[in-house]
């Protein structure tokens, strides 16, 4: 498979991909000429092709004069292969390169159209004609395609007696990596976060934080085999409790920093 740029030479096969589709077909056949086809490829904007043993299976073309995707179109021999979604990435790429303009598009409604350009982030405005009309901006765009994946997420706490806290969490069962006298991370399995040496009573005591776990109770019986509130005199630790969504006991640390521990039921 090999998707480039359409050429002129290429009009004969867009031109059979296109009368070939079972949706958002033309009630004429020549309505769309071989010549508007070069315009839109030459003068307006610009296409590309799909090429699977040397035959065009699908085709995407772009319209900078009207800030309009003009064709997308796949043969039905060849869907659900991500052809499709290949063709639309690279067209709207080169498009927010050439400009900042949103883009506009028209699609049957009811159809796997109208679902393919749901999902692939595109807003619908109401009706162009009996199409249904969608638009995609430039930010809209830049953030669906953001491929960086996020690893982690590490909050920043604060500590009361940094030097107690320190302690408190590797007891709990983290591992302490020294950044600066007065900064730690702390790791444990995919959870992490930095505790500083900073305290300010009311951020403190507003600070929660959410640890997903597989068992409540499992989990509670290990932080109760710890003794953590008998080696830190402000630290609590609350019995399992059971709520809508699922359970979850608490973790005072000697800050007063509230950790939850919880399960979701499986709904």
């Amino acid at each position: 498979m090999m998707i480039r740029e359409a050429g002129i030479k290429d009009i004969p096969q867009i031109q059979i991909v296109r009368n070939s589709v079972e949706e958002n077909t033309l009630s004429d056949p020549n309505l769309v000429t071989d010549q508007d086809c070069e315009e839109f490829l030459t003068v307006r904007g610009k296409g590309w092709v799909c090429e699977i043993d040397d035959t065009i299976v699908g085709f995407s073309i772009v319209d900078l004069k009207e800030n309009n995707i003009w064709a997308l179109f796949l043969h039905p021999d060849f869907e659900n292969q991500g052809i499709g979604r290949k063709l639309h990435n690279i067209m709207l790429d080169w498009y927010f390169t050439e400009t900042n303009e949103t883009v506009w598009l028209g699609t049957s409604p009811n159809t796997r159209a109208e679902t393919f350009y749901k999902k692939s982030g595109w807003k619908e405005i109401g009706m162009h004609g009996k199409e249904i009309k969608f638009e995609m901006t430039s930010g809209q765009w830049k953030k669906n395609n953001m491929k960086q994946n996020i690893k982690s997420i590490r909050p920043f706490i604060g500590a009361k007696n940094f030097e107690e806290s320190r302690a408190f969490y590797r007891d709990l069962g983290f591992e302490e990596f020294v950044i600066e006298s007065n900064f730690s991370v702390f790791k444990k399995q995919e959870i992490a976060f930095y505790l500083q040496d900073y305290y300010a009573k009311e951020w403190i005591e507003n600070t929660m934080i959410f640890v997903e776990v597989e068992s409540t109770d499992e989990y509670y019986n290990e932080l109760l085999s710890l003794d953590l509130p008998q080696k830190y005199e402000t630290s609590k630790l609350t019995p399992v409790r059971m709520m809508d969504w699922g359970k979850e006991c608490f973790l005072h640390d000697p800050s007063g920093i509230l950790w939850h521990f919880g399960e979701f039921f499986n709904k």
